[in-house]
C-alpha cells in the first residue's frame, strides 16, 4: 500500500515529532549527465556515503546527504574519463572527496510532488537550489526520486567551460549537469 506524505500525516496525526529515516546507500544512487555544447554527452553514477532526512506530520522538513565523489564513474566504464572527472580539471576528489546536499525545506504541490529547497556543496562552494521530488512510503520504506540541474561553473568546475574560456568553440562542455537521484530509506 503506497501512501502520499499528506495521507501519511493524516494517519499519523497532528503534533507527532519528526521521524528520522536513514538512506540505504546500497539501494540509493545519483545518476549524472553532462553534455557538450555541440555533439555528445556522457552519463554515469555517484554513490551516497550516508544520508538522513526528517518527516514531520507528513512533511519533509530536513535532510543531509553526503555523496562520495571518489565513486564518480562513467556508465561505459571508461577509466580514463573516470580519472579525468576525479582530477583537479573537474571535481578534484583528492582535495574534495565528498559533496553534500542539505534539504532546508519542502512544500507539497497539488499533484503530491514536493518543491524542495536545499544547499548543494561541491568543492567547498555552496549554492542554494530548488528542485522537484517525489516521495512515497510503502510498509515502512520510503522511496524518493528527484531530478535537478546545477551550473558547475558556480562550483569552480572549469574544464571545457565557456564561463572560463573563450576559445573552445564546438569543444565546449555545457555548464549544466543533470542529476537524477533515487533514494531508498527506512526508520
Amino acid at each position: 500500500m503506497k501512501l502520499s506524505l499528506v495521507t501519511l500525516s493524516l494517519l499519523v496525526g497532528i503534533g507527532v515529532s519528526a521521524q528520522t529515516y536513514q538512506i540505504n546507500t546500497d539501494e540509493s544512487v545519483v545518476n549524472w549527465k553532462g553534455e557538450k555544447i555541440v555533439g555528445s554527452s556522457q552519463m554515469g553514477t555517484l554513490q551516497f556515503s550516508e544520508g538522513t532526512f526528517k518527516v514531520k506530520n507528513g512533511v519533509l522538513v530536513s535532510g543531509d546527504f553526503i555523496i562520495d565523489m571518489t565513486t564518480i564513474a562513467d556508465k561505459n566504464g571508461s577509466k580514463k574519463l573516470d580519472g579525468h572527472l576525479k582530477s583537479d580539471d573537474f571535481f578534484g576528489v583528492k582535495t574534495y572527496p565528498t559533496a553534500s546536499l542539505v534539504i532546508k525545506s519542502s512544500e507539497e504541490r497539488e499533484d503530491g510532488s514536493l518543491v524542495v529547497t536545499a544547499d548543494l556543496t561541491i568543492k567547498a562552494a555552496t549554492e542554494e537550489i530548488t528542485f522537484t521530488a517525489n516521495v512515497s512510503e510503502d510498509e515502512g520504506t520510503f522511496t524518493g526520486s528527484a531530478e535537478l540541474t546545477f551550473d558547475r561553473s558556480k562550483f569552480d568546475v572549469r574544464y571545457g567551460s565557456n564561463s572560463f574560456f573563450d576559445d573552445l568553440a564546438d569543444k565546449a562542455i555545457s555548464d549544466d549537469i543533470k542529476l537524477n537521484i533515487k533514494v531508498m530509506a527506512s526508520k
